[in-house]
């Protein structure tokens, strides 16, 4: 099946559809989804959702670009989990010092 918001394929099991009143079915492969359809969101200004042009030269440029956003996300998630190890550490290391200092 395919998302009516995001245009993702998914599997059955998963997902939700929702029937409007006219009877057409509405397919949703998550609640983030359905939750941006329902308050009226674009899903071509979005910037989560992956771009699907109609020709191949667009389609090739596009994908590259989806590439370098996803390794972007990647490098920024890293990189903040990183900080917080740093921040852990330098926390676990005042800790330490305090118990040295009141042991003396």
């Amino acid at each position: 099946m395919r998302c009516s918001f995001c245009k993702r394929e998914f599997e059955i099991p998963r997902g939700m559809t929702i029937v409007q009143k006219d009877g057409t079915p509405r397919y949703y492969c998550a609640g983030k989804c359905r939750k941006n359809s329902e308050m009226g969101r674009d899903n071509r200004k979005v910037m989560w959702v992956l771009k699907i042009p109609e020709n191949k030269t667009k389609a090739e440029e596009v994908k590259a670009n989806n590439l370098i956003r996803q390794e972007q996300v990647a490098k920024d998630s890293h990189a903040m989990n990183l900080e917080k190890a740093a921040k852990k550490s330098a926390k676990e290391g005042r800790a330490n010092a305090k118990e040295a200092a009141n042991k003396k």
